[in-house]
């Protein structure tokens, strides 16, 4: 990228933010990090997003699941919990023999799905109901702890009770939007 060198503009609390920065870390790539306030977008921000002037993100299966788990209440809830534990048994079957799924080492996939091992403990205690236990899925229990106890995954967590709350008044506009 010319003298300039690569500029990462985000949000510390954003799961789809840290997904970029591991995967620049694990490539090597020196960057710069810019603190975005999205609700108050900078001007370099939208220069140098022209799509529609809003933030790029993907989605999984796994997240469309627990955006249901964390947006519903009731039966409803329990319903989206059990689907989205199915969903984890499948994903759990390419971790077999592995303590990663590449292997012995962190990968796409892990970056892709380590916004899971970030955010799911929150969403439980949020919820209050458990979704990941060890007993039913052990190879997802034990991918979370490798992944939270990974370096690169450790030096760039934002702290947990600015993530807890963040998550909560998330939840709490979700909920009061859905029920008006």
């Amino acid at each position: 990228m010319g003298e300039e060198g690569v500029k990462l503009y985000g949000n510390i609390l954003s799961p789809f933010v840290l997904r970029v920065e591991w995967a620049l870390q694990l490539k090597g790539i020196k960057y710069e990090y810019v603190n975005e306030d999205l609700l108050n977008k900078s001007p370099q921000l939208l220069q140098y997003n022209p799509v529609h002037k809003m933030v790029l993100c993907s989605s999984t299966t796994c997240l469309h699941g627990s955006f249901d788990v964390f947006s519903k209440v009731g039966e409803e809830q329990l319903r989206a919990v059990k689907e989205m534990q199915e969903s984890l048994k499948t994903l759990e079957g390419h971790l077999e023999g592995k303590k990663f799924f590449g292997g012995e080492t962190i990968g796409f996939v892990d970056i892709i799905a380590g916004w899971m091992a970030t955010l799911l403990g929150i969403i439980e205690e949020i919820i209050g109901i458990k979704i990941i236990n060890e007993q039913d899925l052990p190879l997802i229990s034990a991918w979370i702890k490798h992944f939270l106890d990974h370096n690169l995954v450790k030096e760039t967590m934002p702290p947990q009770e600015k993530v807890m709350a963040h998550m909560r008044a998330i939840r709490e506009n979700v909920l009061s939007t859905m029920s008006a």
